[in-house]
């Protein structure tokens, strides 16, 4: 049986990501968490995010916060290709998007 952690989402930013690449590259870059199932949702923004056009992705990390130092131990500086400065950067924005959102922890609206 799943326990709570397993259950659980964190939701980090994948910063810095090149100009020039697209979802595919994204999905090679990442893909040993892609086909592990590791990301409940990733989102790739199109629109510029820092310097020289870099793009970002927020996606929720499958396994809570735990699983997502590992991503980010495992991906933040690594390269996004050989012989280039440019490098992912990850970070960890929220244990559970919920905490983002003004909804009342009973649900309840009034």
């Amino acid at each position: 049986m799943a326990g709570a952690e397993d259950a659980a989402v964190a939701w980090v930013a994948v910063r810095g990501v090149p100009a020039s690449f697209l979802c595919a590259d994204l999905r090679a870059f990442f893909a040993p968490e892609v086909e592990a199932g590791r990301f409940a949702h990733f989102h790739f923004l199109a629109r510029p995010d820092g310097p020289g056009g870099a793009r970002c992705a927020p996606a929720a990390v499958r396994g809570g916060v735990r699983a997502a130092h590992t991503l980010r131990d495992r991906y933040h500086g690594a390269p996004w290709v050989e012989d280039e400065d440019a490098a992912c950067t990850i970070v960890i924005l929220a244990p559970d998007i919920t905490s983002l959102l003004p909804i009342p922890a009973d649900g309840g609206g009034g």
